[in-house]
């Protein structure tokens, strides 16, 4: 009763509204888009049903001229959407080369609803003031920072210098969602974790890698450091800090396809965390067609020092064949039978490398004619 009689107050032209006529036609026309919790969106927005239909179809084609495609998730999240001025917004996107408009509203539909001078505007000069340069970045990655409280984004910042972070702007462009997390639910109890395992250049951590910082501290954090200490390896807080990136990493994805290649090119089980974060950064199934095809040739691979050496060979020989990196070779490929032929001409490629390198000649040591002794002036 309470919502109704609310509901009567604020949009009363809505039962001047012919029933036939108006109402069920704009219903089902919303229907028609996908809206499904139609009550929910009427109690939001009232004054929807009092619009003409001509007017919601003319706005839903403004949307569609942007790029939306889900409709329904628009309008049911920020129904209001569909009769204010969405221009002033749009215009201010598209001058911070935002692109992807689209893809944008539909991530976060409350953006297009946001005063453009007392709130929109005030964000970006303060993410602007902490480095921030790419906002098309950041927005099409996290729209939804920008409906955050300001006063939340300045304490996020805030605590981030505090931790030593440098580079905070380009942090920001490389994981935008931190600045969503809450400080005492996600980022305090994060920092507690890695201070706690030794780790004291918290900044370079995160000036590093700042995706770490975003991760789930139960489920992802957590279970990854566990993992990295059974491998023995020592003074992990140190590995952590000169490479914050293996933290990101998924286990039974990453981490322990990586150890396994390891075990094989080193032919022990003992991790070295140099070599380790070495392949880390390399494609691992490039560095399997490597490893299979050097031992095929009976020219092991003992190093991995050696398998980053013909990785890069083979990555300029990929970029030159067919324009993409070798790890760009491998993803792209769009089925199995694809990336079956893709495999045998990388294969292809470490054979006629390796055979190029085992018949080039030795350089012979550089020889110097031998030296002629000086004798002091007073030596007969």
């Amino acid at each position: 009763t309470i919502k109704l009689l609310k509901f009567t107050e604020d949009a009363p032209q809505i039962f001047l509204r012919s029933l036939e006529a108006h109402l069920k036609p704009t219903v089902e026309y919303l229907r028609g888009l996908g809206v499904n919790r139609l009550g929910l969106v009427i109690e939001r927005a009232p004054t929807l049903l009092g619009r003409s239909l001509d007017k919601l179809k003319s706005r839903i084609a403004d949307l569609q001229g942007l790029g939306v495609k889900r409709f329904h998730r628009v309008i049911e999240t920020a129904p209001a959407v569909l009769y204010i001025d969405i221009r002033p917004v749009v215009v201010y996107l598209q001058s911070l080369e935002v692109t992807r408009l689209g893809l944008v509203i539909e991530r976060s539909p409350g953006l297009l609803t946001l005063s453009l001078e007392d709130n929109l505007k005030p964000k970006v000069a303060y993410l602007r003031g902490l480095g921030v340069k790419r906002f098309h970045r950041v927005i099409e990655i996290t729209p939804s920072i920008f409906t955050l409280n300001l006063e939340h984004l300045k304490g996020t910042g805030a605590y981030f210098q505090g931790l030593g972070v440098t580079r905070l702007g380009r942090v920001i462009e490389g994981a935008p969602n931190i600045l969503g997390l809450s400080l005492e639910g996600n980022l305090k109890p994060t920092v507690a974790y890695l201070q706690g395992l030794g780790v004291t250049r918290l900044g370079h951590v995160i000036d590093t890698a700042p995706q770490i910082i975003g991760l789930s501290l139960e489920q992802h954090l957590k279970p990854t450091v566990a993992y990295l200490q059974t491998l023995g390896i020592d003074h992990l807080d140190r590995f952590i800090e000169t490479f914050p990136t293996v933290l990101s990493y998924n286990i039974e994805g990453r981490l322990k396809p990586a150890v396994a290649l390891l075990a094989r090119i080193r032919w022990d089980t003992i991790v070295l965390p140099e070599e380790f974060s070495r392949l880390l950064i390399l494609n691992l199934r490039a560095v399997e067609l490597i490893v299979e095809t050097a031992e095929a040739m009976n020219r092991p691979v003992r190093s991995v020092r050696e398998a980053k050496r013909v990785y890069s060979a083979i990555d300029r020989r990929a970029k030159r064949r067919v324009g993409r990196t070798l790890s760009g070779w491998l993803r792209d490929a769009p089925d199995e039978a694809s990336r079956l032929t893709v495999e045998a001409e990388i294969r292809q490629l470490i054979r006629d490398y390796l055979d190029r390198v085992s018949t080039k000649p030795a350089v012979p040591p550089a020889t110097h004619p031998p030296r002629e002794r000086h004798r002091s002036a007073n030596v007969p």
